[in-house]
């Protein structure tokens, strides 16, 4: 038996195999079905460095050999999610720091598999929607974050698959009238306006959107852009909003660099610390107290967070098993797994996303040896 998968190296992605030995260490699972994300094209730009060659972080996958260790045991044939986060090992992300899921079969070690990362779930829906589960699941995270808050206002910045999924929420919360959203380009502005959010009022970022959107109190702001922007958007949006509102940064945050002119390392700790969230056990910064001198200012609040909890995954699950057509339109593009290695390079060579006619939000990834569940 081979395994078949992409490598991501010199800026270019190939498909390459290597034989399966019998004697695996971990968790040997064959993968169904996996979605490109917003995170993963920022890599194949170049935009982020990650260490692993093997990206994918969301998708669905089934037990290739029974498994029994130390208490823990698997089925050969049982479906699952993959948790990419493990929040007992900041070792262990998913197509990050250990390869991921654009590959036919993947071994989970362990470790991770002994900390919770494997979700048996009983799949019944199209292996396209698996792709979802993960974005929905940090949906519903960043929408928890901010429910203290009780906001009269949302501002979405960053038309990405997060963005536009928590618009989608809020919609089913009949919040949609008092959400904007802040694209990038006008491409995302276009795609989401027309297809999947028409009753959101929709901006491109330009110098003063954000300022001009950000004119009232109890306002939740919520980050989703590329990383090698975010410190820049996190300091505009803290000089521009006003009190009784919480802003939720869920993009990657350069810790390196500075917001509003100070260390950034205390925002990205706080978003660290805030890795698969459950219940209330979220951290909170002032931000008159670290990003502002404006000492009138004193009742905004930042927070991050990476990753979702296995039980936020599930809730995304049911979510999406009761709501199918309202997220089918987040998946713009459907790619079998043997060509898929010049569709990611098309998105290299590309300058606006668009492949086929179409901008790419989420792109799912069927492996022709698993769709059949």
């Amino acid at each position: 038996m081979k395994n078949d998968y992409i490598k991501f190296i010199g800026g270019i992605c190939r498909t390459e195999s290597i034989p399966i030995t019998t004697n695996v260490e971990g968790l040997l699972i064959r993968v169904i079905a996996s979605g490109l994300c917003g995170t993963d094209i920022q890599i194949l730009k170049g935009i982020r460095n990650e260490k692993t060659e093997i990206l994918g972080h969301e998708g669905l996958g089934m037990i290739e050999n029974d498994y029994n260790k130390n208490g823990y045991y698997f089925k050969r044939g049982q479906t699952i999610f993959i948790n990419p986060t493990d929040r007992h090992d900041t070792h262990f992300l998913l197509g990050h720091n250990i390869p991921g899921l654009f590959q036919k079969y993947i071994t989970i070690p362990d470790s991770a598999v002994q900390n919770g990362v494997i979700i048996p779930i009983k799949y019944t829906l199209s292996p396209l929607f698996s792709a979802l589960i993960e974005p929905i699941a940090v949906a519903l995270t960043a929408l928890e974050t901010v429910e203290n808050f009780s906001p009269m206002y949302y501002v979405i910045i960053g038309g990405g698959i997060v963005g536009n999924l928590i618009g989608k929420i809020l919609g089913l919360k009949r919040k949609a009238s008092s959400l904007s959203l802040v694209h990038g380009s006008n491409q995302s502005m276009e795609m989401s306006q027309r297809i999947m959010l028409p009753s959101v009022k929709h901006f491109v970022n330009d110098k003063g959107v954000i300022n001009n959107l950000l004119k009232n109190e109890k306002t939740a702001v919520f980050i989703t852009t590329p990383k090698n922007v975010t410190n820049s958007v996190v300091s505009t949006t803290i000089c521009s909003i006003q009190n009784n509102s919480v802003i939720d940064v869920i993009s990657g945050i350069d810790s390196s660099g500075s917001i509003n002119a100070k260390s950034a390392s205390l925002l990205y700790n706080t978003r660290a610390k805030n890795i698969c969230l459950e219940n209330d056990d979220v951290s909170y910064l002032q931000a008159n107290k670290y990003y502002l001198d404006d000492t009138e200012k004193n009742s905004i609040f930042l927070t991050g967070h990476r990753g979702a909890s296995n039980k936020k995954m599930i809730e995304a699950f049911s979510l999406l098993n009761k709501n199918q057509k309202l997220f089918h339109d987040i998946i713009t593009h459907v790619v079998d797994f043997d060509h898929f290695s010049n569709f990611l390079n098309e998105i290299i060579s590309s300058k606006n996303r668009v492949i086929n006619g179409k901008y790419v939000l989420k792109t799912v990834i069927l492996n022709s040896d698993g769709i059949n569940l």
